[in-house]
């Protein structure tokens, strides 16, 4: 297990800034070994907080994930081969106070060699009381490396090039 945390320990202080935003948070990581399909996996919990420059408000978030390390273990001199499956939830406020929700609902496929990274899996996003964005990087073609993901909010699907 792991604790990174942007507290400095022998002060208590919060003295990460990127862009005048003060970052404050923990992450936890723990290796829980080979699960049943023989991945190597980790459970990561994390919480933290930016304050914005220019009273730009707070924004915070709480998430719990496990990371399963689905191809590329077997080597280890070889990175590019490595694809990672992400599932888990998340949930905090926007600096405006807005509440928001994310629910990985098919894990998310990392892939290593592809440039875009996502190639697979699904998340929905509820930004307050707004409707849930369902997110989707497999169409159209469905775990290949390429930049198009699908959200569909109210029945309405958008295309999305990232």
């Amino acid at each position: 297990s792991i604790t990174i945390t942007t507290q400095d320990p022998s002060s208590g202080a919060y003295t990460y800034f990127v862009n005048d935003n003060q970052i404050k948070g923990t992450r936890y990581v723990t290796n829980n070994g080979r699960n049943a399909a023989h991945h190597l996996n980790w459970s990561v919990t994390e919480n933290g907080t930016i304050i914005k420059a220019n009273n730009g408000g707070t924004i915070t978030w709480n998430a719990t994930r496990n990371r399963e390390w689905t191809a590329g273990d077997t080597t280890p001199l070889n990175w590019l081969d490595d694809v990672y499956s992400i599932s888990g939830t998340a949930s905090g406020t926007h600096a405006n106070g807005n509440p928001f929700t994310m629910n990985i609902t098919s894990p998310l496929v990392f892939q290593v060699n592809c440039p875009y990274r996502w190639v697979s899996g699904t998340f929905d996003y509820t930004p307050g009381t707004k409707p849930t964005r369902h997110v989707d990087f497999s169409p159209p073609n469905n775990g290949q490396c390429d930049n198009i993901a699908t959200v569909v909010i109210n029945s309405t699907t958008y295309t999305i090039h990232f």
